[in-house]
């Protein structure tokens, strides 16, 4: 295409047309697709870059940054595309982020070593109540609990002293 371009031109130059016109046309035409495209090709190499790397894969639970206020933080990758990556929440929402986006983020990947989560869960329990009794029940519902491990064990830690309580934090492992 870009001989026979070149052949057009000094052809019609031969021939006494007056070709600058055009070669300016297509310089400008050129810049104009330039812009227009740099999203787009940024969003290409990044997803290129994205596939041969592999920070994550898809059922990795990653990080989400774009989320409406009040829903999870996090989700798992459902899809990795060349344009943009798709992550679905714990509350059933796909978000769609572009593959540049994520490249100039710290990508946080919760299962790349292992399947298994550590999550916390605040509870609060009243000053006048008995801590050591408090944790033991705490665990004893971790372990009755089947979506619970047992390995690493269940733990229960005081957090704070709060305004009117005293916060506790259960720290368990999940798949």
């Amino acid at each position: 295409a870009i001989v026979y371009a070149t052949a057009a031109v000094i052809a019609l130059d031969v021939l006494g047309v007056n070709v600058m016109p055009f070669i300016a046309g297509a310089g400008v035409l050129g810049v104009a697709v330039g812009f227009a495209a740099k999203d787009t090709l940024s969003n290409l190499i990044a997803g290129i870059l994205l596939i041969i790397d592999r920070p994550f894969e898809i059922g990795d639970r990653i990080e989400v940054w774009s989320v409406p206020a009040g829903n999870a933080s996090w989700g798992d990758v459902i899809d990795i595309g060349l344009r943009a990556t798709r992550i679905k929440t714990p509350d059933n929402i796909v978000v769609i982020i572009p593959n540049n986006e994520i490249m100039t983020r710290d990508i946080v990947n919760y299962t790349i070593i292992s399947t298994s989560i550590r999550v916390r869960i605040n509870i609060g329990i009243g000053y006048g109540a008995d801590i050591a009794k408090a944790k033991q029940l705490i665990i004893q519902t971790a372990q009755a609990a089947d979506w619970i491990l047992n390995q690493p064990a269940p733990k229960v830690v005081v957090r704070n002293f709060g305004e009117s309580s005293v916060d506790l934090q259960a720290r368990v492992w999940i798949k």
